[in-house]
């Protein structure tokens, strides 16, 4: 569209057919071809003007930085500049460390390392309340300038330049702006202007830092006031289950000594069963020799003419109460018992005399050996009082004969 209008002469006016406006949505307007291609061009827009107005020879626009455009060219081909003065730079380093064929491309690739460095730059919220003072103080000397000259915001300061000068601390004089990573061409007044904004804008920064380290300092506090109150919790607890542990051994050990004393109790009641069953045994053993000491006397006595018979009670058919065996007899063949001996008599202590009594009687079960003058007999006391048939004679029942008897008394 620009160069058409360069290469041919179009006329002021060009007729539009008139056409209503009202109700109409999709309308078009007229408007002169001069002041749509000064908005649309991309070059020079005082060339636009000087060609639509035949204004007469000037200073050349770029120079001056008559308009938006000239200045944006401008600026661009200073950042190229900048660039290769930082290429400059970089081999000016390399070559300085002595490094051999050293390339002015690879320079491109140089960026700024990825940790923070802290003690240089600005970063996050630090680096936005910058960027706005400085955006402020250009917008206020943008808008005094306006007035005078027709320039735009980057005439002053460009945002590039704005930016780097934000986040670069230790600006302090008018020199810091002439450094590699912010060189700002601005003027002198504009350069003190910039300095007192900084020097408001790190006053502000100064004020937040040291809110921020008061609430830092607060955290700490509060952290440490909350490591305390959970370090008095958990010594707390500690104590606690030390004294818990403590009773549990305690209760252990009344435990280990009721045990002990139970199992000494069971120790000694064994014991004393022991010891009663050993008394008990050496008893049966002592009356078992008693026994076999009363055999062998009435075997003296007797001449040994006796035979031995069970002690075991038993009890006949006719009798309710149980017989018990007390003693051995001898009887005759013809079934007459032989009367004992003075010397078994006189072998009864005084203390069981009084015991014997002629009422009691003696079951005998004669059992008759051939050959022998004598036979063994079962012998069975009954208590009780004795019939005149009992003491006077004797008689057979169910093969059983009753004898009168001394013997001892139950």
């Amino acid at each position: 569209m620009t160069q058409s209008i360069d290469n041919h002469t179009l006329p002021d006016d060009i007729p539009v057919p008139p056409q209503s406006l009202k109700g109409a949505k999709n309308s078009r307007r007229t408007m002169n071809l001069g002041v749509s291609e000064y908005i649309a061009t991309v070059d020079c827009r005082t060339g636009v003007i000087d060609r639509e107005f035949n204004n007469p020879p000037h200073a050349p626009c770029y120079e001056v930085g008559g308009c938006d455009r000239c200045v944006e060219r401008q600026q661009h081909n200073q950042e190229v500049d900048r660039h290769i003065g930082k290429r400059n730079l970089l081999k000016e380093e390399a070559e300085d460390r002595n490094v051999e064929d050293f390339e002015p491309d690879e320079a491109r690739g140089h960026k700024k390392p990825s940790k923070r460095d802290n003690e240089r730059y600005r970063y996050g919220e630090f680096k936005v309340r910058f960027i706005n003072a400085l955006t402020a103080w250009r917008w206020k000397t943008f808008m005094e300038l306006s007035e005078l000259y027709s320039i735009t915001p980057n005439h002053i300061m460009t945002d590039k330049e704005l930016a780097a000068i934000a986040e670069t601390k230790g600006i302090t004089d008018a020199s810091a702006f002439d450094q590699i990573d912010i060189q700002w061409p601005g003027r002198q007044e504009w350069k003190v202007e910039v300095l007192e904004v900084l020097k408001g804008a790190q006053s502000k920064e100064d004020e937040k830092l040291a809110e921020l380290d008061q609430q830092r300092q607060e955290k700490e506090r509060e952290k440490e006031r909350v490591r305390l109150g959970r370090a008095e919790k958990l010594e707390q607890k500690w104590l606690e289950k030390e004294v818990r542990n403590q009773e549990k051994e305690v209760r252990n050990q009344e435990k280990a000594k009721e045990q002990a004393w139970r199992d000494a109790r069971r120790a000694t009641g064994k014991e004393e069963s022991n010891r009663k069953v050993a008394e008990r045994h050496a008893l049966t053993q002592r009356r078992a020799a008693e026994h076999a000491t009363s055999l062998q006397q009435m075997e003296v006595v007797s001449g040994g003419c006796f035979s031995t018979f069970s002690l075991t009670p038993i009890q006949s058919t006719p009798q309710l109460t149980p017989a018990h065996a007390i003693g051995t007899i001898q009887i005759r063949p013809d079934g007459s018992p032989l009367q004992p001996s003075p010397a078994l008599l006189n072998s009864l202590t005084d203390s069981t005399a009084p015991n014997l009594h002629l009422s009691s009687s003696l079951l005998v079960s004669p059992t008759i050996t051939p050959g022998a003058s004598t036979s063994s007999t079962q012998l069975s006391q009954t208590p009780g009082p004795s019939t005149p048939s009992q003491s006077s004679q004797t008689r057979v029942q169910s093969s059983y004969v009753f004898v009168p008897y001394y013997g001892l008394k139950d």
